[in-house]
């Protein structure tokens, strides 16, 4: 009741035979199991979907059957449970029957695609699995566990995710690693550049002392650095051959 406490039911319309539930399909399901038996969702009486939990007792194993005790749980609480719970901003979970029956979560695209993803899913595995989904344009990665099978339930819990949530990071990250590397490639040519420019002024600028020392033309320029080694070196030779063929001039 509203106040917290129990109140008879009341079945509308009322029952106005004799009722015998060793007719029923729980009861002949419950008394031929060892164990406890749950059934498909249903609507209860009172216009809510649940499940039914229904175990036989017996005075011992193998006795003589006493009855069938059974225990309704409504699925309205999970439900409203998985209503509240996101993944992300446009992700979800559900709860499906291998029948593909929603039993809980959120409507909406979300749910589209999961109903999607597991039309090739195979129960009988019982392991989970992951597929991929695409409604309104949206791509969602679903991911499905199932219900092991000592609960007697086939069901499976089922997350979907937009797959732009979680892929978008990852091809951020790969435009600016794109573009980091472009950087850098256009950095290390223009260096390469004015590096093999100095190289080739200093080469340039040996070759037309060698040249002008050939036709006894000594330059008095002084000689330019060179950031490499082995052409500063040759530099240097060519500055003191200059230097002798000038000592060598004023005894000519």
């Amino acid at each position: 009741s509203a106040r917290g406490g129990l109140e008879p039911f009341q079945r509308n319309p009322p029952v106005t035979e004799a009722y015998d539930p060793r007719a029923e399909h729980w009861y002949r399901k419950a008394a031929d199991a060892a164990r406890i038996v749950w059934l498909p969702p249903y609507e209860f009486a009172e216009g809510e979907t649940g499940i039914t939990a229904a175990v036989a007792v017996r005075e011992e194993p193998g006795a003589r059957l006493r009855g069938v005790l059974t225990a309704d749980f409504s699925l309205l609480g999970i439900d409203r449970f998985l209503r509240s719970v996101t993944v992300g901003a446009g992700g979800g979970v559900l709860l499906v029957t291998a029948g593909g029956e929603f039993l809980g979560g959120r409507p909406g695209a979300g749910r589209e695609a999961v109903a999607r993803a597991l039309r090739g899913w195979n129960w009988a595995t019982r392991t989970a699995g992951s597929a991929g989904a695409t409604v309104g344009g949206v791509k969602y990665h679903v991911v499905a566990r199932p219900f092991s099978p000592g609960t007697g339930l086939d069901w499976a819990v089922v997350i979907y995710v937009p797959e732009e949530e979680f892929m978008g990071a990852v091809r951020a990250n790969l435009r600016a690693t794109v573009a980091i590397t472009v950087a850098g490639l256009i950095l290390a040519v223009g260096v390469g550049i004015l590096v093999s420019a100095a190289i080739a002024r200093s080469l340039g600028s040996a070759a037309t002392d060698l040249d002008r020392i050939a036709k006894f033309t000594i330059s008095d320029a002084p000689v330019r650095e060179s950031i490499v080694k082995e052409i500063w070196l040759l530099q240097q030779a060519v500055g003191r051959v200059k230097a002798s063929l000038r000592s060598f001039t004023r005894y000519a």
